[in-house]
């Protein structure tokens, strides 16, 4: 689930599950796939404060190993928007 846009961390009007949405602050348009789920959840960890893995899958309902590399790079190596999308691209997620 998408909740805040990936590209700019912007609350969407709804929550994306699967398809095409657009974001009202940067006006992009992205899908709902892997690399767009994850960079969403990055947003999310950056402005709450996430007590662990478990809370950032029952929010974002990501796979355990997807939450795994969110939380880790995000929260405990204080990645960046730019830092996380290159990760993303390096690692080949697509």
């Amino acid at each position: 689930m998408i909740f805040l846009c990936p590209h700019c961390g912007t609350e969407i009007p709804e929550v994306l599950v699967n398809g095409l949405a657009s974001c009202t602050h940067c006006s992009q348009i992205f899908e709902s796939n892997i690399p767009n789920k994850l960079l969403s959840a990055s947003w999310l960890v950056r402005k709450n404060k996430y007590h662990g893995i478990e809370e950032l899958i029952s929010d974002t309902k990501l796979a355990e190993h997807e939450a795994i590399l969110v939380y880790s790079l995000v929260e405990e190596n204080n990645y960046s928007h730019d830092e996380m999308q290159k990760a993303i691209k390096e690692l080949g997620i697509h």
